[in-house]
């Protein structure tokens, strides 16, 4: 229905008498229309309370526990140190960390929610290394012609160093024992035969390898004056990707000598 406005002006000036002389309808007019200060209380209400530095650190200290955690996949020092790092970076600054090395334990005061977050870190960090089997291809060769085939192979875990021997070990004069007995000499022992560093680094379908391949043999003196032999060393050392089931050419290692050579080639599988 449609006033006219003479009837909307008399409600008003009614409406205005009620307020003014205390009639009934005053309370639902007042309840209708909030004070302003109430509104203001409405808001602040809705505000989040701030609190200074000091304030936060005691509700932080009152609030923490003390948590231990076992690494399971982290046997060294270098992967627990590691983890820990993670952790102080990303966890609260007030948090204490602390690492045991001998019995491979993390401790941790901090509140609940920063135990949960340590706990989600924990299980995405501390995982077992990928394990892979790597097989070295060593073809002697003379020109062309194919002399023989050596195939040495290793298992190595993702991030830790890996080393594989296979020789000989002669003995060497170094120099005089300090015993008072005539022609008395101090002996040492090397390696000879070939030696294999490997590290490697998983990545996505496969993984960098770097490695040092050293070959080392013996000749004789054949001046005289030198009762020990002479010690030839080969090094072929570098960083390649390998793809998991490809082989990839590393490199060739002549021998001293000779008109002979190896041609290295690696091969990286996983392992089970």
């Amino acid at each position: 229905m449609i006033l006219s406005k003479a009837v909307q002006r008399n409600t008003i000036f009614f409406l205005s008498l009620a307020v003014l002389f205390g009639s009934p309808l005053a309370p639902t007019l007042q309840a209708q229309a909030p004070s302003a200060h109430a509104s203001g209380s409405a808001a602040e209400a809705g505000r989040p309370t701030s609190t200074t530095p000091t304030e936060q650190a005691e509700r932080f200290r009152t609030s923490s526990v003390d948590r231990e955690y076992k690494l399971r996949y982290a046997p060294n020092n270098i992967d627990q140190n590691e983890i820990v790092t993670a952790l102080r970076n990303i966890v609260e600054p007030q948090t204490k960390i602390f690492l045991v090395p001998s019995s491979g334990m993390i401790a941790v005061h901090g509140p609940e929610d920063v135990q949960s977050t340590v706990r989600a870190l924990l299980n995405a960090l501390d995982r077992p290394h990928s394990r892979y089997r790597i097989t070295y291809t060593l073809t002697e060769l003379d020109g062309t012609r194919k002399l023989g085939v050596q195939h040495f192979s290793v298992v190595a875990n993702s991030g830790q160093n890996t080393v594989l021997k296979q020789g000989s070990r002669i003995p060497i004069q170094v120099g005089n024992s300090g015993s008072s007995l005539p022609n008395a000499t101090q002996i040492q022992y090397i390696d000879v035969g070939m030696n294999f560093e490997i590290m490697v680094s998983e990545i996505e379908g496969g993984a960098v390898l770097r490695s040092k391949v050293e070959q080392t043999s013996t000749a004789p003196d054949t001046s005289g004056s030198n009762p020990n032999p002479i010690i030839r060393q080969t090094d072929l050392e570098g960083t390649t990707t390998l793809l998991t089931g490809k082989p990839v050419m590393f490199g060739s290692i002549d021998v001293p000598g000779s008109t002979h050579h190896f041609d290295v080639e690696v091969l990286l599988e996983p392992a089970s």
